[in-house]
């Protein structure tokens, strides 16, 4: 119970941010791992599965990206800087993910697509969190608060 209680109390003290981290990485991840699926499914191509890969990434990237900001890290950065530092590292960890992670698995091991996506997504999952929070996220001193979007 000690252990508890010990847990509940650091994520209090670091304001439930990895606990919000970890349900926008399942979010986004829902969204993502089905629209992976269907896409792979209904595109009509030997790169069916790249193609519905990024199709879905777009759409999941977006969402996660403006939950992390909102909700998750409460970024009072630029959108004009955190957009493109998110999108820089999201499309890195989406080439890691789908065209190294991804091929590997689903190509060389033989996993099933449905299988191998949610073991590529744990791979990535503590990196992401460290760098959005240390540097895409990070909080905004006093003195650059200022020169501010409104978003």
């Amino acid at each position: 119970m000690n252990k508890l209680k010990e847990f509940i109390k650091r994520m209090r003290d670091k304001g439930w941010v990895p606990l919000k981290y970890l349900f926008s990485s399942c979010v986004a991840f829902g969204i993502d791992y089905i629209l992976h699926l269907l896409f792979d499914a209904v595109i009509p191509s030997n790169a069916s599965m790249e193609i519905g890969a990024f199709l879905a990434w777009g759409c999941s990237s977006i969402t996660n990206f403006f939950i992390n900001r909102n909700f998750v890290f409460h970024s009072s950065a630029p959108l004009r800087v955190a957009l493109p530092e998110y999108y820089s590292l999201a499309g890195i960890v989406f080439l890691l993910k789908s065209y190294v992670i991804l091929e590997i698995l689903t190509r060389l091991c033989r996993i099933p697509l449905f299988a191998a996506k949610p073991i590529a997504e744990v791979v990535l999952f503590a990196g992401n969190y460290l760098i959005q929070k240390k540097i895409i996220f990070k909080k905004q001193d006093s003195e650059n608060s200022v020169d501010q979007d409104s978003n």
